[in-house]
């Protein structure tokens, strides 16, 4: 892939990303300007981040709190 392509994936992901789920489609419909392939690209994306482990996303105080509750550890 075309770093300046690639560029724009990464650029319209994080414009889109967080957005709720109707409004996604409406920003990628209009950014992707009908390029089908860049808005399946986008859409991966978002669909890897969504089904991506929040245990990975977790600070620490939150993965001891976890262990606490799911170990009785500390208690």
């Amino acid at each position: 892939m075309h770093p300046d392509r690639w560029r724009r994936i990464q650029d319209i992901y994080l414009a889109v990303v967080d957005l709720p789920p109707a409004a996604r489609d409406t920003a990628l419909r209009v950014i992707s300007d009908g390029d089908e392939a860049l808005r399946r690209e986008v859409e991966s994306l978002v669909a890897a981040d969504r089904a991506a482990d929040p245990l990975l996303d977790a600070s620490f105080d939150d993965l001891f709190r976890l262990m606490d509750d799911d170990l009785g550890l500390w208690s």
